[in-house]
């Protein structure tokens, strides 16, 4: 018998054992990612949930004033987490500013970093929205927030009612209308 068939097999007995330690490598990889994904999903429902108190912070406003969310003490408001690097938040915060200006949705603090005067005129305060940048990360792991956009419904006590990542004026609504009429009273909501 010729040399050559026996090449051949060594050949692709070769390149099938490459193929399955790849396969094995991809799905470690995949059982990894899935790891990594639902750590996260944790994270997130780790955060503020609904009935605990909101947590007080201060923050760089757009008018170069400093932004207390006192402020806010006896509103029912909104707190959004925005980054303008962000897609989605790009499209989502103009329409969430405008709808509260309008008053179809509670008074807003868009929660966002960096230099506000780099913010798209859009995302601008407004009698019934306000524009803040936390000074690193201090809001976002007060709230413990981890992507944006993040909308958090507070109540006129201080107690979150709803909350949620979102990325439509639709779905804010919805949470807003999920914690209609929903007011927290007792040790964590006031």
């Amino acid at each position: 018998m010729s040399w050559l068939p026996w090449i051949l097999v060594g050949v692709l007995t070769g390149v099938v054992l490459w193929l399955l330690l790849a396969l094995s490598g991809a799905a470690r990889t995949v059982a990894e990612l899935r790891a990594a994904d639902e750590a996260a999903v944790r994270h997130l429902s780790g955060g503020i949930v609904p009935g605990s108190r909101a947590p007080g912070f201060q923050a760089d406003a757009a008018d170069e004033s400093v932004f207390d969310a006192r402020q806010t003490a006896g509103l029912r408001h909104l707190v959004l987490f925005a980054d303008p690097a962000c897609a989605a938040c790009a499209m989502l915060v103009p329409g969430v500013v405008s709808e509260a200006a309008a008053r179809r949705l509670p008074t807003v603090v868009v929660v966002s970093r960096g230099d506000l005067r780099a913010h798209p005129p859009a995302w601008r305060a407004t009698d019934r929205a306000w524009l803040v940048s936390e000074r690193g990360t201090e809001v976002s792991d007060a709230f413990g927030v981890d992507i944006t956009p993040t909308v958090f419904v507070i109540d006129e006590g201080g107690a979150v009612v709803s909350r949620g990542p979102v990325q439509t004026v639709d779905e804010v609504a919805d949470l807003v209308a999920q914690g209609a009429g929903v007011r927290i009273v007792g040790a964590d909501g006031g």
